[in-house]
């Protein structure tokens, strides 16, 4: 069956991405809408290209209404570290099979409550906790002294209002 893959396999655009990299091929697959997995199109592609030691990530497979050909674009890089670096995880999740997946996922909650009641991580943000405390009753004295400070102005205001009165009287003129 894979051989009918390698006769439908069109190659439409290959280059270089030098800031990530990595090469990126489009291609096409003809007839092979519904058949074929990302794993089968992994291996057809490292055939194809002759890419023995290479990291090949499947990053899109779009099927169109009414064609039977997919159109793919591939990812290849040397360095698997590099992959990961550049691409969300979601995307190596879907190079997996669903038991795969399953165990993945497991690991990941089975980490993430594992982490959760770990102490170290509670000691580190004990400090942070504390340093919050101790600025609480800073802020509270800020507070109890603000209407003093409202009467302050208050009485500034009256005393300015007062000044003003007398201010506005007008003089009156003595004739000599």
């Amino acid at each position: 069956m894979e051989s009918l893959y390698l006769s439908t396999f069109i190659t439409l655009e290959d280059k270089t991405n030098g800031l990530l990299k990595r090469r990126e091929v489009k291609c096409s697959f003809k007839g092979s809408a519904g058949r074929l997995t990302r794993k089968e199109a992994v291996e057809i592609l490292t055939k194809e290209l002759k890419l023995d030691e290479k990291f090949v990530i499947p990053a899109n497979l779009i099927c169109k209404n009414g064609v039977n050909d997919i159109h793919g674009t591939f990812y290849i890089y040397d360095d698997e570290n590099l992959a990961k670096k550049h691409l969300p995880k979601y995307i190596f999740m879907r190079m997996l099979t669903k038991e795969e997946r399953k165990k993945v996922k497991e690991a990941e909650k089975a980490k993430s409550k594992g982490s959760s009641g770990d102490i170290s991580a509670k000691v580190e943000e004990a400090p942070k906790e504390v340093a919050k405390v101790e600025e609480a009753p800073k802020e509270v004295a800020k507070v109890e002294e603000a209407p003093k400070e409202v009467a302050k102005v208050e009485t500034e205001i009256e005393k300015l209002e007062n000044k003003t009165e007398v201010d506005d009287k007008p003089e009156v003129e003595t004739k000599e």
